[in-house]
């Protein structure tokens, strides 16, 4: 199904797309949207706008300061989760690793650092996260601007994708309790596609969790989607996520 982006949100793609344009110039391929964005389940008040940018040449030291500025200015008219980001080269794309290098990177995360001059922008960088993030893409992104996804972007092997999203579980279990509706439905999606092969969101890995799990599994569950939602839900208590951890970390056959 085709997602269908907010009309509020759509000033800010488009102010995304001129801004890019202007600081890479010729060297801009493409920018293309993934996330909750493409997945039918965006809500500002608890998504990021998550895109990735592609670039013919690697970036100078320079250029990435200047976007630097850039997406710190745009970021202030995003929802409050802000933007999610990385540029990476077509060479990256034509000769893909895992862990797969990046150019740049931003996120909600990054933004103090980059004001306080934290970030190290001469370093070159590896992210585990881009197998997962250049999966949806290639089945389920939009193109804002510049090349055909078909065209542009391979298959990312199946091993990749999963020791993407099962590194994120591992990061989770080894703390469930923080921030729990995220960590409840991300282990949903990497169960999902571990006994399904389904490449979903947050919400529609609840959602097919809740048509494979136990009562209690449910309850939690149940909860995080409501609460994902913006609807009402009893809080989780700290045994509740303790011992869906525990299941999840049984079915997925994950150690931490």
């Amino acid at each position: 199904m085709r997602s269908e982006i907010p009309d509020s949100i759509k000033p800010l793609l488009d102010s995304i797309v001129v801004s890019l344009k202007k600081n890479l110039g010729d060297d801009l391929i493409g920018i293309y949207l993934h996330g909750s964005l493409v997945m039918n389940c965006f809500n500002p008040a608890t998504s990021d706008v998550d895109f990735l940018v592609v670039s013919k040449h690697k970036l100078t030291i320079e250029k990435r300061k200047e976007i630097a500025d850039t997406m710190l200015a745009i970021n202030e008219k995003a929802p409050p989760k802000g933007l999610e980001m990385s540029i990476i080269t077509q060479d990256a794309l034509k000769d893909m690793q895992y862990p797969m290098p990046f150019e740049f990177h931003f996120s909600n995360d990054w933004v103090e650092k980059l004001r306080n001059g934290e970030i190290d922008l001469s370093q070159n960088r590896k992210d585990a996260d881009l197998a997962s993030h250049l999966t949806i893409v290639k089945k389920r992104g939009i193109a804002l601007y510049g090349s055909q996804i078909d065209l542009l972007f391979p298959e990312v092997p199946e091993q990749y994708y999963y020791s993407s999203i099962e590194a994120d579980a591992k990061d989770i279990l080894s703390d469930i309790t923080f921030n729990p509706v995220y960590n409840v439905l991300n282990l949903c999606r990497v169960w999902a596609y571990k006994k399904s092969k389904f490449i979903t969101s947050k919400q529609e890995g609840g959602e097919w969790a809740l048509e494979h799990s136990g009562e209690s599994q449910k309850i939690t569950i149940n909860k995080a989607l409501k609460k994902y939602k913006g609807q009402k839900a009893t809080d989780f208590t700290e045994n509740e996520l303790a011992e869906f951890g525990k299941e999840l970390s049984t079915i997925l056959r994950i150690s931490y």
